[in-house]
């Protein structure tokens, strides 16, 4: 008979042993989250970009940090290290406790081993989470906002908003409003970047059909190649609209 030797790290096992991940997706709100997880990844496509991918894991409710009525699930959120993404570096750093140098700017050495010193495992910020939706067009929770426990609490309002309903369906003249300016164009680094919500608004802008674009893999959606599907959709069509653009009508 043939053997399988079935292993697992101590990160995995520590894990396992506290119960996993399991819990309900956490509704839109303000939290005290910890952070559980941070992995350096490569994305996927030609470019290959690296970000952070990071798992946060509500522990508390609200500003003052009420016990929750029941376990949450942990909430995924993405630290890209593309030039676009200076921002969301900012508010990483900024809310494991870095602070600006007297230029203004923000260092933060992350350590990605979790038994070193230096590592931010463990680390408890204040976040929003926001609403998203999943490519079927389910709940999905999504980092809207994180900061330090002591953030204004006009700051975590700033970025994130409560009252975004679940089943709220993208908005066309929105979609437009949102992505229809850009004065530069989108690549695939940038829109690797994009959460399923985004994805979608700018196939709304360039008349895609989300549909035709859905790649299913045994009657289940592949996320992956649905979102590389989709990628390559929006590319082509805004290069499409580029040409028509430069074409003279005299």
């Amino acid at each position: 008979m043939t053997k399988v030797k079935v292993r697992a790290g101590k990160g995995a096992v520590t894990q396992a042993q506290e119960g996993g991940d399991y819990g309900d997706p956490p509704p839109v709100g303000l939290y005290h989250l910890e952070l559980k997880g941070l992995d350096q990844k490569t994305a996927k496509g030609a470019n290959g970009g690296k970000y952070l991918s990071c798992r946060w894991q509500p522990i508390a409710a609200g500003r003052e940090g009420e016990p929750l009525d029941k376990k949450l699930g942990s909430v995924w959120d993405v630290v890209s290290f593309s030039e676009d993404s200076e921002w969301a570096r900012a508010r990483f750093a900024l809310a494991l406790g870095a602070q600006p140098n007297r230029a203004g700017n923000v260092d933060l050495d992350v350590e990605l081993d979790a038994t070193k010193p230096g590592s931010p495992i463990g680390t408890v910020v204040l976040g929003r989470v926001k609403a998203d939706k999943d490519l079927e067009g389910n709940y999905k929770p999504a980092i809207g906002w994180i900061g330090p426990l002591n953030a204004p609490t006009e700051d975590s309002e700033e970025f994130a908003d409560d009252e975004e309903e679940v089943g709220e369906e993208v908005d066309e003249e929105e979609a437009t409003e949102d992505f229809g300016e850009e004065d530069e164009l989108l690549t695939e680094d940038i829109l690797a970047d994009y959460n399923n919500k985004e994805l979608a608004a700018l196939l709304t802008e360039f008349d895609l059909d989300k549909a035709a674009l859905t790649v299913k893999v045994k009657g289940k959606v592949n996320v992956d190649k649905t979102r590389t599907k989709m990628i390559a959709a929006i590319l082509e069509a805004q290069g499409a609209d580029e040409e028509d653009d430069d074409e003279d009508p005299f």
